[in-house]
């Protein structure tokens, strides 16, 4: 399986001495953000950032948020960082991408033409900048683009795919087709490339590295021995479990006082017990082949922070960890498990090995319910479940009180201007002769430092008919654009006391500013204050 382009599956000594050469030759054409972009001098060593981003993981799935893979890497990220626990994103993979590289919401991003990437802001200021993984969204598109957005390498591919296949989505390696004869797993290659990037940039030049795996994303497709690590863990059932696991995130101080678990829905009752014994081990592997796929991000961030040691970059990195949206039901058969026969111009055998390159199983309403403990609903709905996700920062130079539990409300366009303000990087109102528009997310620096900040700023979500629109602590939501929920996400984070008919004035009101906030032009302020 060579090309022409590439005949390697993994960097070689050999290929990586050469791109040194170039990449040092690249580096000194870097050209300055019309004087804006700068990093600040003095004796102050420039910091290293890494955003690591996992797709449709639910908010309760990793050990540190008291879920049952064994994530020992991450969740020493979060006890030697933060851990934020209300921590947002939007309901789907693709705007909460583009909020992560511009720091603005979806809406209007829809043309290059709105924003700069992240890549384009630190590069003038002397940052070697590296993409792997998934692109989608409106700002990079297509992996092929990436190179076009400020990143000096890029590998990946597009919408994800095949775990074990990369022909029928192909990867491109800084935009030209890849492929490999040698042995391919998904995760384990973007990782090989993130460490390689990462060599060549060696440890004098300041790097940004956004690291999106797939994992753990439909098809359920993961190594045989991780899922054993977990078969046999789920044999009590989608209800059972959910209970198992809320009193495990109280009893860890996940969960604050007062929290309540979401009920299950409808479907659910009873139906664990009507399932025939074969039924239940085989959605019990399912399961166990969702959690292996996690369990081998963990493995492979575990790779990459040895790098960082082997480099000796690893005190003065900034790492970022969070999940694109909610755990997923999409694809199920009724609540359960679901197969497809064929995806991306593939065919698929349901009687295939579960997790091996020739099936493509999805888990299903009960599973993801499960993932997104103790929240309602799922991916692609507005409700907690679909926008909630656990959001880690490690910054060993930065953060004072390390292995805190932080309940802000924080939120995915946060993540650029937090970099841009720890790098001491201007964000330009011109950019290559255009006028561009302002960042919504505001900088989370302060809150590493054990300080306070102003978060008091409306928050929109949405997909296709489901909305929701925060003022903290208030939130509204709805799935068709006509139904409207009232909460008070302070007393009620689970979404059980609909406060709509008691306070119709609130929630008028809070309709009307989401109508307006859909209309509002960006502009260049920091900050959009709170309504009174």
């Amino acid at each position: 399986m060579k090309t022409k382009q590439q005949n390697r599956g993994r960097p070689n000594g050999l290929f990586r001495a050469a791109l040194l050469f170039v990449l040092g030759g690249m580096s000194m054409l870097a050209q300055p953000l019309n004087g804006e972009a700068k990093v600040q001098t003095g004796t102050e060593q420039p910091l290293n950032f890494i955003n690591i981003l996992v797709d449709d993981m639910g908010y309760s799935d990793i050990g540190c948020m008291g879920g049952p893979v064994e994530t020992p890497h991450l969740d020493k990220l979060a006890k030697s960082g933060i851990l934020f626990t209300d921590y947002r994103t939007y309901p789907k993979c693709s705007p909460t991408r583009d909020a992560i590289m511009t720091g603005m919401d979806a809406p209007p991003v829809r043309t290059a033409k709105d924003g700069i990437t992240l890549a384009e802001a630190l590069k003038p200021a002397g940052y070697g900048t590296y993409f792997v993984g998934k692109a989608h969204g409106s700002v990079i598109g297509k992996i092929q683009t990436a190179i076009k957005r400020g990143f000096d390498r890029s590998f990946g591919n597009t919408a994800g795919g095949n775990f074990w296949d990369p022909t029928k989505l192909p990867s491109y390696l800084d935009g030209k087709r890849w492929n490999t004869d040698e042995p391919f797993y998904k995760t384990d290659v973007h990782t090989d490339f993130a460490i390689n990037f990462l060599e060549e940039n060696g440890a004098e030049k300041p790097f940004f590295l956004h690291l999106a795996y797939h994992a753990p994303h439909f098809p359920i497709h993961a190594k045989q021995e991780d899922i054993n690590k977990y078969a046999g863990k789920f044999m009590e059932g989608p209800s059972a479990l959910r209970r198992k696991r809320f009193a495990h995130m109280k009893a860890m101080g996940v969960l604050p006082e007062g929290t309540a678990l979401a009920p299950d829905f409808t479907e659910m009752a009873n139906a664990w017990a009507q399932l025939p014994k074969e039924k239940k081990e085989f959605y019990d592997r399912v399961m166990a082949g969702y959690c292996a796929m996690i369990d081998s991000v963990d493995q492979n961030i575990g790779r990459l922070l040895a790098q960082l040691d082997k480099m000796g970059v690893r005190e003065n990195t900034v790492i970022f960890f969070s999940s694109d949206n909610g755990g997923c039901a999409e694809g199920g058969e009724g609540i359960w498990p679901g197969h497809w026969d064929e995806r991306f111009g593939r065919k698929y055998d349901r009687n295939a090995e579960l997790g091996g390159e020739n099936s493509h199983w999805q888990v299903g309403q009960a599973w993801a319910h499960v993932s997104n403990t103790p929240l309602r609903e799922w991916k692609s709905i507005s409700h907690e479940g679909g926008l909630s996700v656990p959001f880690i920062v490690n910054a060993p130079a930065i953060i004072k009180s390390r292995g805190q539990i932080n309940r802000k409300p924080v939120m995915v366009m946060d993540i650029m201007p937090t970099i841009l303000d720890l790098a001491h990087v201007t964000y330009p109102e011109v950019y290559h002769g255009r006028t561009i528009k302002a960042m919504r997310g505001v900088s989370l620096q302060p809150l590493f430092e054990g300080k306070e900040t102003d978060l008091s700023r409306p928050i929109h979500f949405f997909y296709k008919e489901t909305a929701a629109y925060i003022e903290y602590p208030w939130k509204i939501v709805t799935k068709d654009m006509e139904s409207f929920e009232l909460y008070n996400l302070e007393k009620d984070r689970t979404e059980l006391n609909n406060l709509a008919a008691q306070m119709p004035e609130k929630l008028n009101t809070l309709k009307a500013a989401m109508q307006d906030y859909r209309k509002m032009p960006l502009t260049n302020k920091k900050v959009i204050k709170n309504r009174k």
